[in-house]
Formats: C-alpha cells, sequence, structure tokens
C-alpha cells in the first residue's frame, strides 16, 4: 500500500494535470470515498492498514482536541502536524 502522504501528493499534482477534479469513488463521489464502495476490491491486509490509519489518526486527535493541522500537502506543516508524524513513527 501507498503512504497516505505520497498518495495525496500523487493525487493532487494528477487533478492538476488533468485540470478535472475526480472524486475517489463512483457510488458517492466522495474523496475518499465514504460509503465503502471503492474499497469493496482491497485486501484484507489493505484494509487493515486503512483501518490502522484512522485509528492512529482518531486517536491522536482525541489526545490532542485543539490541534491545528494544516490544510493542504503543500502548505507548511504545523507543529501539531510533526506531532502527529512523530506519533505514527512510535505508536506503530
Amino acid at each position: 500500500m501507498v503512504p497516505m502522504h505520497k498518495w495525496s501528493l500523487t493525487h493532487l499534482s494528477n487533478e492538476r494535470r488533468n485540470k478535472v477534479a475526480m472524486s475517489d469513488c463512483g457510488k458517492c463521489y466522495n474523496t475518499p470515498c465514504t460509503c465503502g464502495w471503492r474499497y469493496r476490491n482491497w485486501s484484507m491486509e489493505n484494509l487493515h492498514k486503512l483501518s490502522m490509519v484512522i485509528t492512529y489518526v482518531r486517536n491522536f486527535k482525541r489526545m490532542n482536541p485543539d490541534a491545528i493541522f494544516s490544510t493542504f500537502d503543500h502548505n507548511p506543516m504545523t507543529e501539531d502536524d510533526k506531532k502527529l508524524l512523530e506519533y505514527f513513527k512510535f505508536g506503530r
């Protein structure tokens, strides 16, 4: 599975290149997919990895309810962005 931060940078550059905003899902049209359709063919391993990433972010946000994150990958990182990355490194 491609790391989330690399996927999002690639996704943004592809959208800019195509100049067409595409959604992740052909059913709910959300990016990322919120109905589950996009994940139907994912392996159990990749579904588990996605679940773990969401769990880590959710736990970090619970512990840091006032955290301030950058809005896009190309914006400068905030201190809370850096703390989240450190949390990922040591939490896994």
